[in-house]
């Protein structure tokens, strides 16, 4: 990862589902804005760019397999994704060709690692986020505050069981020289058990792919081990509890700000 040399500052805030990182990047993208800072609060997978609504959508699908094939045909066939692998180095090239095959075999039924596709997906998203989004704002000099980032590709790779260890290196595949170091992550620490108890009531009857008491556990673990990781030590990492109230963590919040202000 390259440090941030960028007038901006990169604030990230990472967790398991209902840990309140969403809620805390809201509150101190107001509190920015309302004391005269630039702040641009974002998020991933993102809503707008390419390979983040395909992700979004394979999050709400009840059935990948059934439900999106026409799309993947038509993300294939676009233009915006020509010209992606026309542009891209051979490490991510071989990523999305990687992309293309197991779609297909999903989509064949021959293969059911859904979980390995969405998170090669993210990570795509999460280099066109570098390139359209976070780097333009910084170098604008905003604070950019984003809803996860890298560190959510390895965690939650290991859902379902799988290591995570691969899925981190894949970020220098995917990213290259764009893959950006956050001046400050942000990790706001919950019971598994209650984190998803405050996402069941927020989405009501609706339910998505990770929403389960055994895949949050294995998550929560996963960032865990990934914190002792030597490649990230280097980052300025801060652990706060979920568990307190949202005024609370914002508090907490602030004062670490501060230091960057």
């Amino acid at each position: 990862m390259k440090p941030n040399k960028y007038s901006g500052k990169f604030i990230v805030f990472e967790g398991i589902e209902g840990s309140g990182k969403t809620t805390q990047v809201q509150m101190l993208a107001e509190w920015m804005a309302n004391n005269g800072h630039k702040a641009l609060p974002t998020r991933e997978p993102t809503k707008d760019l390419l390979f983040g609504k395909l992700a979004l959508s394979i999050y709400q699908a009840a059935s990948v397999q059934n439900n999106l094939w026409g799309e993947f045909n038509r993300l294939q066939e676009g233009q915006e994704y020509q010209d992606i692998k026309s542009v891209s180095p051979k490490p991510k090239l071989q990523r999305l060709e990687e992309f293309e095959s197991l779609a297909s075999k999903i989509f064949r039924g021959e293969n059911e690692d859904v979980a390995k596709l969405l998170q090669i997906i993210i990570t795509l998203d999460r280099h066109d986020h570098l390139i359209k989004v976070i780097t333009p704002a910084l170098q604008a000099g905003a604070y950019v505050i984003s809803d996860r980032y890298f560190a959510s590709t390895p965690a939650y790779s290991a859902a379902n069981g799988l290591d995570w260890r691969p899925f981190f290196d894949m970020q220098y595949e995917i990213c290259g020289e764009e893959f950006l170091r956050p001046d400050l992550m942000i990790y706001i620490d919950i019971d598994p058990k209650i984190g998803l108890e405050r996402t069941y009531k927020k989405q009501v009857d609706r339910k998505e792919y990770f929403d389960s008491l055994d895949r949050q556990i294995n998550v929560r673990r996963a960032y865990l081990e990934l914190f002792d990781e030597p490649r990230i030590n280097s980052i300025n990492l801060v652990k706060l509890d979920g568990a307190e109230a949202p005024e609370k963590i914002h508090e907490k919040v602030w004062e670490i700000i501060q230091g960057f202000l």
